[in-house]
């Protein structure tokens, strides 16, 4: 895929969005054991749970014209982040790759390249994990102090809000994931529900999610849905209309 596309527009709030690796990390391929790519300690990338052993990770990554040849990378090539900053390297020829071309004199000589592959758990820095980050929250007994941790993360991962009768919708979309998605289209990664203020249901694209006191959990493929009563179908219905506005046709 080769398109010409602005910086800021895949760049806007990448701090805000990313999950960071925790020390050295060795990116598997996602249907084997080899390792495709390592990255530094704390480099940005988009990490989505798909199951208990691991994480399904994306990164958009910076890599010189000159180790690209027939739509693949080099083993060896260095990766580098946004501000041309050196962040990993390949560790085998990467084929079948998805790369664009950056706007901007700074950018002349690099393509933009998304990768992705897998890793644990806890290679990942999982404070910025939203699905984690929520469920830990659950886990508070204290209502005060589950408000405000809320709010924080809320703010934190960027959580867009919108209001639906008696509902509250929280949504976090899957920002920097792909070269695919236009800024403010990308498909939603998570939703959380809220009903007079207190947890109703968590909706996901595909990723993983647990927390006490689940009621019941439909799955609709690709979209889970985790509610925290007895679920009735007018209300699935609702939340599905609205999570469904939050997905690209």
């Amino acid at each position: 895929m080769k398109h010409s596309i602005l910086l800021l527009a895949i760049f806007s709030l990448f701090r805000l969005q990313a999950q960071f690796t925790d020390g050295q990390v060795a990116v598997l391929a996602l249907d084997s054991e080899g390792e495709l790519f390592e990255l530094q300690d704390s480099t940005a990338i988009c990490a989505l749970p798909k199951g208990e052993r691991f994480l399904e990770v994306h990164g958009l990554f910076f890599v010189k014209e000159g180790d690209i040849a027939d739509g693949s990378i080099e083993r060896g090539a260095v990766l580098y982040n946004k501000e041309l900053q050196a962040c990993g390297r390949v560790l085998q020829d990467l084929s079948d790759l998805k790369d664009t071309v950056v706007t901007g004199r700074k950018y002349k000589s690099y393509r933009l390249v998304e990768l992705q592959g897998r890793i644990h758990p806890t290679r990942l820095q999982d404070f910025s994990i939203p699905e984690s980050a929520y469920e830990a929250i659950l886990k508070n007994k204290s209502r005060v102090e589950q408000d405000a941790q809320m709010e924080e993360m809320l703010e934190k991962l960027a959580f867009e809000k919108k209001e639906e009768g008696d509902m509250t919708y929280w949504i976090k979309r899957q920002k920097d994931c792909s070269l695919e998605f236009q800024e403010g289209k990308e498909p939603f990664r998570m939703m959380i529900v809220l009903r007079g203020g207190r947890p109703y249901c968590v909706v996901t694209n595909g990723t993983d999610f647990q927390a006490p006191k689940l009621k019941e959990t439909l799955v609709e493929e690709p979209y889970r849905f985790y509610y925290f009563q007895k679920g009735r179908a007018d209300v699935h219905e609702a939340i599905k209309e609205v999570m469904y506005s939050y997905v690209p046709l």
